[in-house]
């Protein structure tokens, strides 16, 4: 049990430096043109893409651990 809260505070936490990395590349898109700006929305849509995979693994594991994980889609 204390292996896999470990394991889940890690993926917490890489979600949120997901998040944060996300979220400025999101501010500096809006002043994007062209490429640049398509370049910029790829890598949010990877962020969004990896921030699911990680909260469905965290849900996998916290349902292993016999607690309560809320559904993702």
């Amino acid at each position: 049990m204390e292996d896999t809260d470990e394991l889940l505070a890690q993926i917490c936490t890489r979600i949120g430096i997901i998040m944060e990395d996300a979220s400025a590349t999101a501010i500096l898109a809006a002043r994007m043109a062209g490429e640049a700006r398509n370049r910029a929305i790829a890598e949010i849509a990877k962020a969004a893409a990896d921030i699911c995979a990680l909260s469905n693994a965290a849900a996998v594991l916290s349902r292993s651990d016999g607690t309560v994980a809320a559904e993702h889609h």
